[in-house]
């Protein structure tokens, strides 16, 4: 299983730092924090910059498989000036 790591406004919504996901694709795993905590949280999700194994993801929508036992990270965008 994928463990989810969560930073920023995805852990307040989720009330998690991390939990693990059996999506097998980047699609999967969005899907799957949709249905655990909310259109809010996948949202948040979506927003994020997000790592696969240290790696950015440039397409989170993808449908391409994913490592069974890989580290997903979701840090929140940076702003400021």
């Amino acid at each position: 299983m994928a463990k989810l790591i969560y930073y920023g406004e995805l852990r307040d919504l989720t009330g998690l730092r991390e939990e693990e996901s059996g999506g097998e694709s980047m699609h999967a795993v969005l899907r799957d924090i949709a249905a655990r905590h909310g259109t809010s949280a996948a949202k948040a999700a979506r927003r994020c910059t997000i790592t696969l194994d240290g790696v950015r993801v440039d397409r989170p929508n993808s449908r391409e498989p994913i490592p069974k036992d890989c580290e997903i990270c979701f840090f929140p965008l940076c702003s400021g000036g």
